[in-house]
């Protein structure tokens, strides 16, 4: 998790250094955003699902780990897509 964080921090970082027109801080300041809410969801799935782990349900717990999952990874190819689409729109004119 503290890894995910670091990344997220770092992330933030070195899109500020490359951004310095209002066009690219707004697709930057997405990207921003979307890591640190994939690490904040990630890390409320897991916290959800050790507690349910604990309690004895563990196919619970495998079952919402996976949907969490893959729902953050729909949700991200989405943002993505989104940002492509913003920039090719921008350049087209």
């Amino acid at each position: 998790m503290s890894t995910a964080v670091f990344a997220a921090v770092g992330n933030k970082y070195f899109v500020n250094t490359l951004t310095d027109s209002s066009f690219n801080t707004r697709l930057g300041t997405i990207a921003v955003v979307t890591s640190f809410a994939m690490v904040l969801v990630l890390a409320l799935d897991s916290v959800a699902c050790e507690r349910m782990i604990d309690r004895g349900h563990l196919e619970r717990a495998l079952k919402t780990n996976r949907t969490i999952g893959l729902a953050a990874l729909g949700g991200l190819v989405l943002v993505v897509l989104y940002v492509v689409w913003i920039a090719v729109k921008a350049e087209t004119g």
